[in-house]
């Protein structure tokens, strides 16, 4: 006999999207990407159960932890009323939206296997955002090829998947590194060129107090900007796995 048990892991699986850059750079349009895609469908029919609703952009087991899941919901009525508001509309008929005769065409960057189902996902997205009147392309590449991509500052992609784990189990090895403005390649990680100060003010902040309550405040509200400003579009939150004998 054995014993299976399945707690969350300290990895997000998400689709970063760059916000330094148009059409990304309108905090409506990344909602929309957001609201847009339907994460439980990718839990139940993609990766089949082996991981959780996302509900922050780090983990329940990690320090700082808050739940912001509310961001995160499936509201495709909501996404497309933002994606109106932002002034992208179907002009033509052709089902992809338009704004001063540019389309609403967005590039996606992936590798096939770095992490479970992550070029399934990206599919299940393209198609998701079809339907939105959102053209996404695409593009399956070599994880060492994306990972190259991801250390070069202007990478030409509008999003990417990407996988992080809090290795260490607080946020502050997370979302200084992460989403710091101080982070960005080539010598950080802030590949969404996401600068906000009042963000960075929080992680400084809390990465220098000894008081631990003061810390978790300091980074809820910082998770709760980094929702609120739809940096990445969330995927799922890994499940750890263990089999154990019932002895």
């Amino acid at each position: 006999n054995f014993t299976l048990y399945e707690t969350p892991g300290v990895r997000v699986i998400f689709f970063g999207m760059m916000t330094g850059r148009a059409p990304l750079d309108d905090v409506r349009v990344r909602q929309a990407l957001v609201y847009g895609f339907d994460k439980q469908a990718v839990l139940d029919n993609i990766v089949e159960g082996a991981g959780y609703f996302p509900t922050a952009y780090i983990s329940p087991p990690v320090f700082g932890w808050t739940d912001t899941s509310e961001y995160f919901r499936y509201d495709p009525e909501l996404a497309a009323s933002l994606l109106d508001e932002a002034g992208w509309v179907d002009s033509d008929g052709d089902g992809i939206r338009d704004k001063d005769g540019e389309k609403l065409s967005l590039l996606h960057y992936s590798a096939r296997g770095r992490y479970l189902k992550d070029a399934e996902s990206g599919e299940a997205f393209q198609a998701a955002m079809l339907e939105l009147g959102v053209e996404v392309q695409l593009e399956i590449m070599e994880w060492g090829t994306l990972f190259e991509q991801l250390r070069q500052p202007g990478m030409p992609a509008d999003l990417f998947t990407l996988g992080w784990s809090t290795a260490t189990g607080d946020a502050d090895y997370t979302l200084g590194p992460l989403f710091g403005s101080n982070s960005l390649p080539p010598d950080g990680w802030n590949s969404f060129e996401y600068q906000n100060s009042d963000f960075d003010a929080l992680v400084a902040t809390a990465g220098t107090s000894t008081d631990q309550d003061e810390r978790a405040g300091l980074y809820a509200q910082a998770l709760e900007i980094l929702a609120q400003d739809a940096v990445v579009v969330p995927v799922f939150n890994t499940k750890e796995t263990i089999l154990t004998s019932a002895n």
